[in-house]
């Protein structure tokens, strides 16, 4: 867990389209007090993904 402010937000992206390739989804939300919270979904079997 980080708490940096002077990230370029690159991680996100590429998690996002790693995840959606996958037939993932990736949801994610603003703590209050600060941070992120992240739930990544993947399917149990690729191929119903497809």
């Amino acid at each position: 867990m980080t708490t940096r402010a002077d990230g370029h937000g690159i991680g996100l992206v590429l998690a996002f389209a790693a995840i959606e390739r996958s037939g993932g989804t990736l949801a994610y939300a603003v703590r209050d007090g600060g941070g992120t919270c992240a739930r990544v979904g993947l399917p149990l079997d690729p191929l119903l993904a497809s």
